[in-house]
């Protein structure tokens, strides 16, 4: 099942759905000619202490998969959770707008990575993932099926 569009803002969600749709659409618009068919997704929620945003950017089919992940001490740092996650969301816009700018060869740490943003401390992770793939090798894997020797494809 795809992810895109199923996944609705958490309960705990700073942004509304009206604010989160909108901001979706903003960043479609401003790199369309840079997306090759795919588009972006957001979700936040937050807890007492901190903030969590994840703009993803995928195809439909998930044969391209990349979310990124932001997370910011919120009320260590005099934020309320909306400005928090509205911040990660515009740290992670300049970060995709150099990605796409950049032929794609930018990327953020795989695990978790302090950045400095407009005097305030985030963090961030993302990595690109073929879903589609992981899937179909899953259901292989789970089959049992066993592969063919090299050799023998020669044949």
């Amino acid at each position: 099942m795809s992810t895109l569009n199923t996944a609705p803002n958490s309960p705990n969600s700073p942004l509304s759905m009206e604010e989160r749709m909108e901001l979706e659409r903003i960043m479609n618009i401003k790199y369309a000619s840079k997306l090759m068919g795919r588009l972006f997704t957001i979700t936040s929620h937050h807890d007492t202490a901190a903030s969590f945003v994840k703009v993803t950017l995928l195809k439909n089919d998930e044969s391209f998969y990349y979310p990124i992940e932001g997370r910011i001490e919120h009320k260590s740092q005099n934020l309320s959770a909306k400005e928090a996650s509205l911040l990660l969301i515009d740290y992670i816009d300049s970060y995709f707008d150099e990605f796409l700018r950049e032929d794609e060869n930018v990327f953020v740490p795989i695990d978790w990575s302090e950045f400095s943003y407009e005097g305030f401390t985030l963090s961030l992770r993302g990595q690109i993932q073929d879903l589609k793939s992981e899937s179909i090798a899953d259901q292989i894997l789970a089959e049992g099926k066993v592969l063919p020797k090299a050799d023998t494809l020669q044949s």
